[in-house]
């Protein structure tokens, strides 16, 4: 790979620092004779963005990002404090305290103003709790930046606290404990946190509920929620990023005068903490019961904190090389004794020490043979620290993430800003993007003092299965979990740990990129088909705004026996599977030098990227078209896979209701869509020689359609082309695409699919369809959206209660729009939701009548600044590319004729629109519905006033 020797260019304004280049750290000559302001943020030469950072006379930090080409501004705050700050009497406070800051300011009291500016805007908005850090962030048009900033500013100056929304808050903090109450992962975390030391903040309920978060004989909520919030709400521990088109100067400008005023009370955070865990909680096995029929091992392990150590990067050396997948990994050799499904080792840093985990999910005979699988980690453990601490494969791993920040992909600019907040938190300033890539002096000593802390004497061995019981509850997840020491024995084998044959440590990375020169050729600034053969059209653009050596190449191979069958719909399914499972040796080494691919089955074809640094593209495409062959695939990794899949779809009960309803709409509007029942007896019927008769008849006769982007050639797509015609010869024909079979209702249906979900809430998918699939009509039913949506929220979610997940979306019938309402409840009776949902519809025609022209204009441009965004990355601009392909928009014009059907609307439409679709008696609707356990005696449901059906298809069946 060649070097990037960067200039240092520093320029000073306003007092603040402006933004500079390094040198990459991977090359030390050049790092050591650049002298490093610590203020002047490093960015990439490609990197055409202004940085500026500085400290606030308050304590705050800031950094601020001038973009000239976004449309989109955004900023993030992130306070370091999080759940582990909770008084330990009022678990879930940190949580509470995120949700109250959202209603109403001194300034700006009106609840729901910040969010309906926002959304009218076209903007969205978010916050998180976690363990040590309350994140919040936004973004916006950027012409309502400065706006946005005083209202988002305000919150952390002069939040109201209003009491009549204390007592509300708690019921949808509520709300959301019981929106997970049933999902693993909670109940798994919750569990766990029973077998740490009880006095360490980790081990506290993170999220809260009605019973932590009540009045008590000495204080009420709204007293302890305004404390915590003046305690550990300073400026001395809070971080800002702000992203706009703007000059670094003006935005700072806006950072200074709307966030000074935020009071500081210094660092009132207790860091003074015990062990995470006892002596008799390390060497320990941690048994977790699960309601999804899944079998795990994770081993957890406290180590020193790495922070300190960010510039060696200890941790992340042993996580490369631990976590890898490629040939003789610890992965590939468990993976081929059919043991795994898939394997992650990642850390987790708190501001006392960071926690390791290795994380197995089992197949049945993995779970069966756990005691080899713990072997086989502490073998890997143990052949790393004898051989595998190497300065080469340090320098390959800094040289790859030097590569990836000198051509890193832009991506949303909320989450850009949030990035930048969290790095500020922990790094210097200048580090604030680099912080991946900083890979300096190789130190084998210190890389071995943390191999020194995975032991099983320190591990905690943690077991989760269906089949685990126990007398001892988690009660408020009523999850049954047990804790006992490993065996001597146990103990002893794994310390000592035998050889695994086949295992060993990775080679170099054959997928690192060399060629990165940008074309240059004529630029093609609208899709063209540059490769059309029979059975095969390639369309490509190249007009590389990015200015990297990436591209995104997405094409479908449709099959014309797609649809002969169910099994052969289930079989594609199960073999992008299979396909994906035989690459992961190549897909790994690939994804850690930027190059990545998909392939996922779709309704009608097998749906595939690749994507990345486009000099290896060919190379890998290749490869992954050889995995098709059916002959690769023996009968053990079939049925490894089937039954892999087989879990994953049993395991689709155990969602979330209202994904479940989402999921239960989407098989009710296709015709060639499966239900989760349907798909579990047609595979279980499914054997190995069946399955490559199948294979072999889908791929008999099947057509390509595809398109690249980004930095390439015309002659690129011919060789893709060719790659293409030549995997494929002699089954490639044309006119194979099947037209999609969606459903439009017929005019008056107002149609309910019930289905059943063991959770005691209820969840309700109602939508509206439109009347055909014209631009015009698709443009109503999203500016209807664009108007409505935050109202909706406000109504249903803020003032009313009525659940955690309420919202108002579009979706569509194929490409027939729908207006889609939808809750999950703890509260209510879907039919009472969907009266409410009723009565919200009923109430907007006035308030559209109503709107001034300078409201509708507001909504108007926040709609088409979402429509014509422009793409954060090659990625997004392919996918977007693709689906016009996918849907036959040839001309690849969607965004532009959306556009127009847009601005040819005027208010006056929408509000006739409102009136003659919407609230028409005779509209065309469908609901899918849940009743939770909790409501299945509502008195006031009569199921004859409506029109229910249970069997799969009961409302397509219904359809014109």
């Amino acid at each position: 790979m060649g070097k990037f020797l960067l200039s240092t260019v520093c320029a000073a304004a306003l007092g603040l620092s402006a933004c500079g280049n390094s040198a990459p750290a991977t090359d030390k000559a050049a790092t050591s004779a650049v002298k490093v302001d610590p203020n002047v943020v490093i960015k990439s030469a490609q990197d055409k963005r202004d940085y500026a950072y500085k400290k606030l006379d308050n304590g705050l930090k800031v950094v601020v990002v001038s973009d000239p080409d976004a449309d989109k501004a955004a900023a993030s705050l992130d306070v370091h404090i999080g759940h582990m700050a909770d008084p330990a009497d009022r678990e879930g406070l940190s949580h509470y305290l995120e949700h109250m800051l959202f209603l109403g300011t001194g300034k700006y009291p009106e609840v729901g103003e910040y969010g309906k500016f926002i959304s009218k805007h076209g903007g969205r908005k978010n916050a998180g709790t976690g363990q040590e850090h309350t994140s919040y962030f936004f973004s916006i048009d950027n012409a309502q930046l400065e706006p946005a900033l005083d209202r988002f500013s305000r919150f952390f100056i002069d939040p109201l606290f209003d009491a009549e929304f204390v007592q509300k808050e708690r019921n949808a903090v509520e709300s959301e404990y019981s929106l997970k109450v049933k999902e693993d992962a909670r109940r798994y975390r919750e569990a766990v946190k029973q077998t740490i030391n009880q006095a360490h903040p980790m081990s506290q309920f993170s999220v809260g509920n009605l019973e932590t978060l009540s009045d008590t004989e000495t204080s009420t909520i709204l007293e302890t929620v305004k404390a915590q919030y003046e305690k550990f709400y300073s400026a001395d521990i809070m971080t800002l990023a702000v992203v706009g088109n703007y000059p670094a100067e003006e935005l700072m400008a806006w950072a200074e005068e709307k966030f000074s005023l935020v009071p500081s009370h210094g660092d009132n955070r207790n860091l003074d903490r015990p062990a995470p865990y006892l002596d008799d909680q390390v060497g320990v096995k941690v048994m977790v019961n699960t309601l999804e029929n899944d079998r795990s091992v994770r081993l957890n392990f406290a180590l020193p904190s790495r922070t300190k150590f960010f510039d060696k990067k200890p941790v992340s050396y042993i996580t490369n090389i631990l976590g890898g997948e490629a040939k003789g990994s610890l992965f590939d050799v468990l993976k081929e004794k059919g043991y795994i499904k898939s394997y992650y080792v990642y850390p987790n840093d708190v501001a006392d020490f960071t926690e390791l985990t290795a994380h197995f999910n089992l197949t049945d005979k993995g779970y069966e043979n756990s005691d080899e699988v713990i072997e086989s980690f502490f073998a890997y453990v143990k052949m790393l620290g004898e051989s595998g601490v190497d300065k080469t494969r340090y320098a390959e791993i800094g040289q790859i993430a030097d590569l990836g920040f000198e051509f890193q992909d832009k991506f949303s600019v909320s989450r850009f800003a949030g990035n930048i907040t969290s790095n500020l938190q922990n790094y210097p300033p200048n580090h604030a993007l680099d912080i991946g890539r900083v890979y300096n002096d190789f130190d084998a000593k210190l890389i071995q003092s943390y191999l020194s802390e995975i032991t099983p004497a320190k591990a905690r061995i943690i077991y989760a299965s269906p089949d685990i019981t126990s007398d001892t509850k988690e009660a408020r997840y009523d999850v049954a979990y047990s804790m006992e020491k490993i065996s001597p024995d146990m103990l002893a084998k794994w310390t000592d740990p035998a050889a695994v044959e086949g295992m060993n440590l990775p080679a170099a990375n054959p997928y690192i990129a060399e060629d990165i020169a940008l074309n240059t050729g004529p630029t093609i600034d609208t899709p063209k088909l540059a490769y059309d053969a029979p059975g095969v059209k390639l369309y490509y653009e190249n007009e590389n705004e990015f200015g990297l050596p990436k591209s995104s190449l997405n094409f479908r191979i449709y099959a014309k026996n797609a649809f002969k069958s169910d099994a052969h719909m289930m079989a594609i399914s199960l073999h992008s599977r299979i396909v994906n499972d035989m690459m992961s040796a190549e897909s790994y080494p690939a994804s850690q030098a930027g190059l990545y691919y998909g392939i996922q089955s779709a309704s009608r074809a097998y749906d595939i990227g690749v994507q990345g640094y486009n000099d290896k593209i060919d190379v890998f495409l290749k490869i992954l078209l050889e995995k098709f062959d059916t002959n690769q695939i023996d009968e053990a990794t079939f049925d490894r896979l089937k039954q892999n899949m087989l879990q994953s779809i049993e395991n689709e009960k155990f969602g979330r209701p209202i994904n479940q309803a989402f999921s239960m709409f989407s098989g009710e509007i296709q015709a060639h869509t499966l239900s989760r029942s349907k798909r579990l007896n047609v595979l279980k019927g499914i054997e190995y020689p069946a399955f490559k008769k199948m294979i072999e008849e889908l791929f008999s006769a099947v057509e390509i359609e595809g398109t690249y982007v980004g930095n390439v050639k015309d002659s690129d797509v011919k060789d893709i082309g060719k790659i293409l015609s030549s995997e494929f010869k002699g089954h490639l024909q044309t006119g194979i695409k099947p037209e999609v079979e969606s459903l439009f209702l017929a005019k008056g249906t107002d149609a309910v699919r019930l289905v059943d979900i063991d959770h005691n809430d209820s969840a309700i998918v109602w939508a509206i369809q439109g009347q055909d699939d014209s631009y015009a009509e698709r443009a109503k039913f999203a500016l209807m959206r664009q108007i409505l949506s935050q109202r909706f929220y406000k109504s249903l979610r803020t003032e009313q209660q009525y659940g955690y997940v309420v919202g108002l979306t579009t979706s569509a019938f194929d490409e027939v729009p729908a207006a889609a309402f939808y809750i999950q409840s703890p509260k209510a009776h879907p039919s009472v939701l969907r009266a409410k949902i009723l009565e919200f519809i009923e109430a907007q025609a006035d308030y559209l009548e109503g709107l001034t022209d300078e409201e509708f204009k507001g909504f108007e441009e926040g709609l088409l600044s979402n429509i014509n965004k422009t793409f954060d990355n090659v990625y997004a601009k392919g996918n977007t590319l693709h689906r016009d392909l996918i849907y036959e928009r040839y001309e690849f014009d969607n965004r532009a004729k959306m556009t127009a059907a847009v601005k040819a609307l005027s208010k006056e439409d929408i509000a006739t629109f409102y009136r003659d679709e919407i609230l028409d008696k005779d509209r065309r609707s469908m609901a899918v519905w849940s009743i939770g356990k909790a409501h299945k005696g509502e008195a006031s449901f009569d199921a004859a006033s409506y029109n229910i059906c249970k069997a799969d298809k009961c409302i397509y069946k219904q359809g014109e």
